[in-house]
């Protein structure tokens, strides 16, 4: 757990998650200062950028053939899951970037909306320079581009593709027509259950390190948010008293 994590979660006996209430069926944060609205936009912001940490991991671990030994044989054939998995631990990693974005602005209370948000606005807003969180992301921005024409194509006009996975991709077609149509297999299915598991160890790998560099980069931003949050609570608190 980041000390930032334990510094909006935890808090103290003051803390706003504290003053959750049950009314008309429906919970209610009894928010009152400055404060417990920042402090609440702060949690809100860093949850849904955790989730999406776990959620890219979730989804490298699933870059694995004995998930797909388990659903194969269903509608689909097995090279389509071995594409879905890989697609979507992609797009998983690069959604994240987003979720900083929210996170920073709503750290460094900048206003605006989500739906504005974008890497350029970000960086050249003079709170961001002011406060140094401008070279983080452009370090974090750079990191994320290593694969965000992958992910842009996946989602806007094609599949991800590479040529083993072509390769794989046609081995195992081939294979379901040819029993499919009672000729055989173009190649043995021990065989294939091995290249395939090879295939996807290499990529959960690669994933898996690839996310460990950004986290890498995302901890440093977050020990540079623990100081703009409690300096952001000193003011609060002086500004009620």
């Amino acid at each position: 757990m980041h000390l930032f994590e334990r510094m909006i979660l935890l808090g103290g006996e003051n803390h706003f998650l504290k003053k959750t209430k049950l009314v008309d069926s429906k919970l209610t944060l009894d928010l009152k200062s400055d404060f417990d609205y920042y402090h609440y936009a702060c949690t809100k912001s860093y949850c849904s950028l955790s989730t999406a940490l776990d959620k890219a991991r979730m989804s490298i671990k699933l870059i694995d053939f004995k998930y797909i030994a388990i659903i194969d044989g269903e509608k689909y054939p097995a090279h389509s899951y071995v594409e879905l998995f890989i697609e979507n631990s992609i797009i998983r990693i690069q959604s994240i970037y987003d979720r900083v974005l929210i996170f920073v602005n709503k750290l460094l209370e900048l206003g605006i909306s989500n739906e504005s948000i974008n890497h350029n606005i970000l960086v050249t807003n003079e709170n961001v320079i002011k406060y140094g969180f401008d070279k983080k992301l452009k370090v974090l921005n750079k990191k994320f581009g290593e694969h965000r024409l992958t992910r842009n194509t996946i989602i806007h006009h094609d599949c991800f593709s590479n040529e083993d996975l072509n390769i794989l991709s046609s081995i195992h077609f081939s294979n379901e027509i040819g029993i499919f149509s009672s000729i055989g297999s173009v190649v043995s299915e021990s065989e294939l259950n091995t290249l395939t598991t090879e295939y996807l160890d290499e990529c959960r790998t690669m994933h898996h390190d690839y996310l460990a560099e950004i986290e890498k980069k995302l901890n440093e931003l977050l020990d540079a948010a623990c100081f703009i949050f409690a300096d952001k609570k000193i003011k609060h608190e002086k500004n009620t008293t």
